[in-house]
């Protein structure tokens, strides 16, 4: 997040800025990242006063990002809320690279889709609770050393990474996870249950 907001600082961008005694950018991600999982295709909602073409914001931005940022694609949305806009995003693909003999991911994401439960075990709010993970899946795949996992995004939570990594070396023992990425962020087209922040002021352009 800090990272994007100095880099449109850095540019001439008619960003908005919220009020208050510290004004910060008005830019919310779609789903924040786990910390030790990086993303390669996530989604951001911008508003700004006035409405610049795409690829001016997409070169702009890119021209004044550290190494290992880059802006894929820029979208003006008109006057669609910011919630709107990242609810739309309620699928998530997680690529968790797996060691282990041959056919170790195929077995790991086969265990994983076959699976009547998938029970998880958390801490929350000092309580311990355990819920059903199975439901939030929706596809397991496996692909050159990885198991490839698509699974919902819900508004009050979901599944997290490092779940993930712990049901499938649980699930398929012979898996060792080493790294977990989440691949892209999506949606399923049908239904809107991802999670949204709440900005939903519609009087500036977003893009």
């Amino acid at each position: 997040m800090r990272a994007f907001e100095r880099a449109f600082r850095r540019t001439d961008l008619p960003v908005a800025y919220t009020e208050g005694f510290n004004p910060r950018i008005r830019l919310a991600f779609a789903s924040p990242l786990p910390v030790g999982v990086t993303g390669d295709l996530e989604a951001a909602v911008v508003l700004m006063s006035s409405t610049p073409a795409a690829h001016y914001v997409r070169d702009g931005l890119n021209s004044v990002l550290p190494s290992g940022f880059e802006i894929l694609e820029a979208e003006a949305r008109g006057n669609s809320t910011a919630g709107s806009v990242l609810s739309e995003y309620d699928r998530a693909e997680y690529a968790l690279a797996v060691r282990g003999p041959q056919g170790t991911a195929q077995s790991g994401a086969e265990a994983l889709m076959g699976a009547a439960t998938l029970p998880v075990t958390r801490e929350k709010d000092r309580r311990i609770i355990t819920f059903d993970a199975r439901p939030f899946l929706h596809a397991a795949s496996a692909e050159a050393g990885s198991v490839r996992i698509i699974v919902e995004v819900r508004q009050n939570g979901g599944v997290r990474p490092s779940e993930l990594g712990a049901l499938l070396e649980a699930h398929a023992p012979e898996c060792r996870v080493a790294a977990i990425v989440r691949a892209r962020l999506f949606g399923s087209g049908s239904a809107h249950c991802g999670a949204a922040p709440e900005l939903d002021e519609t009087e500036d352009d977003q893009i």
